[in-house]
């Protein structure tokens, strides 16, 4: 449901992005109906000298370029346009902060409704949760005297690598304007 959520979200938003320049908009939906067009077309001209392709009828390739042009315009009204917001944060620098802010966000919810993979993640690559949530499960008493202690190293551990690359980076850093 929550992906459900996120997809038609991220739907919305393309749609109004694209009816926001209408005339590209109706440009762009006559270029896939003229694709689709030569696509059939291509289709009939190549049944018209056999009746399989790879062992294929002409129903079922229709059929498969029916879900590819799905599968393609969920991919441009999902996808592509959140992928170029992606490119232009890594050319202009704000990469870093957009990773960073998703990353701190996990915070803002107990680590334990997290999928393993992600729980391991946010504790103990990117400690976000070392930050969050367990200093409360502490206080709750939901830990034990062997977990306050690896989690308090892993705290520590963190730190150091932390301020490690924090160094290094400042002594390569040479300004963005240079």
């Amino acid at each position: 449901m929550h992906t459900f959520k996120l997809l038609s979200a991220f739907f919305k938003v393309n749609v109004q992005m694209a009816l926001a320049y209408r005339a590209d908009t109706i440009v762009n939906i006559l270029l896939n109906v003229m694709w689709l067009g030569w696509e059939l077309l291509s289709l009939n001209i190549i049944f018209s000298n056999t009746t399989t392709l790879g062992g294929w009828g002409l129903g079922e390739l229709i059929a498969l370029l029916g879900v590819f042009r799905l599968v393609n315009t969920m991919m441009i009204a999902l996808i592509w346009p959140n992928t170029e917001k992606f490119n232009q944060s890594i050319r202009d620098g704000s990469m870093d902060y957009t990773i960073l802010h998703a990353l701190l966000d996990s915070g803002r919810y107990p680590v334990t409704v997290y999928p393993a993979w992600l729980r391991i993640i946010v504790t103990f690559v990117i400690p976000i949760a070392v930050a969050t949530t367990i200093p409360l499960q502490a206080l709750r008493g939901d830990l034990n005297i062997q977990q306050i202690v690896t989690f308090f190293m892993v705290a520590v551990v963190s730190f150091i690598v932390a301020s490690q690359v924090w160094k290094r980076g400042l002594k390569q850093y040479s300004g963005a304007s240079s």
